[in-house]
């Protein structure tokens, strides 16, 4: 009997403990909802929402801000002050300016990508593999519709420049351009130029054909020795930034104005290469380069440069062009090798 009252004791002892706990979890239970209850429906305190209250403030704020730009825009519209119409005579001259600044820096791009689209580069033209070789140039090495040639950015396998030869060859003097005749302009005519002498209709769907390269350019080329076989209609060469390069301009080529900047230690040989005046192709009288007073070499900035006029394989006449033994000067802000000079025979 004892024993039956204590086991029982023991039994009502526990079933008020777990009674206890149950109460305290329920109370922390209620409490936890309260304290999320709260922080969802954050800036209400009683029966006032100050949330809902800031976002009808903020979007009255924003709605005014708005509407006042708008004003504002409409007020610099009426007085002329939204930049439509010059403020002042100073402001409609420099408005005037840069218009003309605009409609020429687009003439200028849409000309230097129509005189980029005939121009033909070579580069690095000379394999790795041999050590003496010969480049040529033909019509096949010209993509359609280029007709300016441009020779950069190679270099020999020796010192020796004759290891290392390009030879722009008389083929080109075959590239052939057809353009439409200008029926209300006389087209252009030199004498002598039995090459391009067509007789041309005045019809305007009439095409024309004229024959050669156009220009040639050496550039950035170095350890080498460049052969001009070629007809070049302009009848001009332009060499810059080259060193130990040899140019031999010989009897086909009508090559006659030269114009060479910040070149070193190179060596251009006119080799029966014929005048600017004169006719290769069946003229009854033969002008050498030198012969007439157009036949010029402009430079800048050349050094140690040697011009040789050949007849027969014979050196002629040879003199040897330096910019600061020729007495360059800096005048204002150009500097020595922007000092210009023009060779020729006299």
């Amino acid at each position: 009997s004892n024993l039956e009252n204590n086991n029982h004791h023991t039994m009502s002892s526990s079933t008020s403990d777990i009674d206890q706990q149950q109460k305290e979890n329920s109370t922390s239970n209620a409490n936890s909802s309260t304290t999320n209850n709260d922080t969802n429906n954050k800036g209400v305190a009683g029966r006032i929402n100050y949330g809902q209250w800031d976002r009808v403030a903020s979007d009255l704020i924003s709605e005014t801000e708005e509407q006042e730009q708008k004003e504002k825009e409409l007020s610099s519209k009426a007085l002329g002050l939204d930049g439509k119409y010059a403020r002042s005579e100073a402001e409609a001259k420099e408005r005037v300016k840069a218009k003309q600044v605009k409609q020429v820096k687009k003439t200028l791009e849409k000309y230097q990508k129509r005189e980029t689209a005939v121009v033909q580069q070579m580069t690095n033209v000379f394999s790795s593999s041999d050590d003496k070789q010969v480049v040529r140039v033909t019509r096949d090495a010209m993509e359609a519709g280029t007709r300016v040639l441009s020779l950069e950015q190679s270099t020999g396998k020796s010192s020796n420049a004759k290891d290392s030869t390009i030879v722009v060859t008389q083929d080109l003097s075959h590239l052939e351009c057809s353009m439409p005749a200008n029926a209300m302009q006389q087209p252009k005519s030199y004498e002598g130029d039995a090459e391009n002498n067509p007789s041309e209709s005045k019809d305007a769907g009439e095409m024309r054909k004229v024959f050669g390269l156009i220009k040639l350019f050496v550039n950035h080329m170095k350890n080498c020795t460049v052969i001009v076989r070629s007809k070049v209609i302009s009848g001009t060469l332009e060499m810059s930034h080259c060193e130990n390069v040899v140019v031999k301009i010989e009897k086909e080529a009508t090559v006659a104005t030269l114009q060479l900047d910040l070149c070193q230690n190179c060596h251009i040989q006119f080799c029966d290469a014929p005048s600017n005046q004169n006719n290769p192709y069946g003229a009854t009288k033969t002008m050498y380069w030198g012969e007439d007073a157009n036949d010029r070499i402009y430079h800048a900035g050349v050094s140690n440069t040697q011009v040789s006029i050949m007849r027969d394989g014979f050196v002629e006449e040879a003199i040897t062009i330096d910019y600061k033994e020729d007495g360059a000067t800096a005048v204002g802000n150009a500097t020595l090798e922007e000092y210009q000079f023009v060779t020729s025979v006299v």
